[in-house]
């Protein structure tokens, strides 16, 4: 079965872009994407049987979405918000567990810290934090990271 870890962000990224595509304007955690990233990102994920994450990102997304969404879209952000978590695997690793990994909870905090245990079991991560990357590359985890996929369709644009 074909696994991938997903991140507060990119989760962030595809909540809102599923919600309303306008909210990539108003978000500042996703100016540097756009509606080709999203489409990337949804097409990504279309290839996994399996999108993990954990309770920690599901409280960080919705803390950073519910501030943003306004009107009518609420509804459809509460729709599409419960498909995920019905859909999504959610995974809990206790806190205490994951401040006994010294060097990640140190660098990466307790979000990451289970990110990057679960990306390690199950070799699969899509991110938009550097920092996490580059520990689960460390972890011979095979990372999507969507800054740098960014920043390497920017610079191959003529």
């Amino acid at each position: 079965m074909k696994t991938i870890v997903i991140d507060t962000n990119t989760l962030v990224l595809y909540l809102l872009c599923s919600t309303n595509v306008n909210y990539l304007k108003s978000h500042d955690r996703l100016n540097a994407f756009d509606e080709n990233d999203f489409i990337y990102i949804d097409g990504i994920l279309k290839t996994f049987d399996r999108v993990i994450t954990t309770p920690n990102v599901w409280t960080e997304v919705d803390d950073l979405c519910t501030n943003t969404i306004k009107g009518d879209d609420k509804y459809i952000y509460i729709c599409i918000i419960k498909k995920l978590v019905n859909d999504f695997i959610e995974i809990y690793t206790p806190t205490k567990k994951l401040s006994e990994n010294h060097n990640a909870f140190y660098n990466l905090g307790f979000a990451d810290t289970g990110l990057l245990e679960l990306s390690i079991e199950h070799k699969n991560l899509i991110t938009t934090d550097s920092k996490l990357s580059d520990f689960a590359r460390a972890s011979n985890v095979t990372v999507l990271d969507l800054t740098e996929y960014k920043t390497q369709k920017i610079l191959s644009t003529p």
